[in-house]
């Protein structure tokens, strides 16, 4: 299959009450996508594995996370560079603006040579996947740290905390995921996770 086992991306699972779910970075065809397999035997066999994002969505991703919520629906957050071409965005009600220094890349992931610049652009995106497969997705954060990982937990209110590197700033924030028609983001603004330090404010 396209799943591999070596280096920091590693396939990640989930264990619903009555199904298993893979998620794994894979590359097919020379497109870049995030794919699952889904068990409901125990692990026994799984399905085929499908994108859980749009099939024709163009640029890399990667850095997944998932995790299963009490109703076996699937919750899935990457990061994805299907808009690396455009510059930055403008930042959403949901996202704080980027910092002065948002288009460097922080200390240690210097992608200076890349491109002729900074770094490569990766928004945040989030899906739902339903216990019929029906699949949800929307952009969750714009312009956030292309290569940390990302987190998700579903909460029992029906609610998702999620967390990811927001260029100098872990930040988290509360996001709603249902199936339908599409996730839909709360207006708290996103929180952050650790105290000020010199090593991770903004040059």
């Amino acid at each position: 299959g396209t799943a591999r086992n070596s280096g920091e991306q590693a396939p990640r699972v989930a264990l619903g009450s009555n199904s298993i779910m893979v998620v794994w970075a894979a590359k097919t065809n020379g497109r870049s996508s995030v794919v699952y397999a889904k068990s409901t035997d125990e692990g026994r066999t799984f399905s085929a594995e499908q994108p859980v994002h749009a099939a024709d969505a163009t640029g890399i991703r990667g850095w997944a996370s998932v995790a299963m919520d009490a109703h076996d629906v699937a919750h899935v957050l990457w990061l994805d560079g299907r808009h690396a071409d455009t510059g930055t965005a403008a930042p959403t009600p949901s996202s704080p603006p980027p910092t002065r220094d948002a288009q460097n890349a922080h200390a240690g992931h210097d992608m200076s040579a890349m491109a002729g610049r900074a770094s490569p652009r990766q928004d945040l995106f989030g899906a739902t996947i339903g216990a019929n497969g029906e699949a949800s997705e929307s952009l969750v954060a714009p312009d956030v740290c292309f290569c940390c990982k990302t987190s998700v937990t579903p909460r029992p209110d029906g609610s998702t905390f999620v967390a990811w590197r927001h260029t100098q700033q872990l930040l988290r924030q509360v996001v709603d995921l249902p199936l339908q028609p599409r996730l839909r983001l709360s207006q708290q603004v996103p929180l952050r996770l650790h105290l000020p330090h010199p090593l991770l404010q903004p040059r």
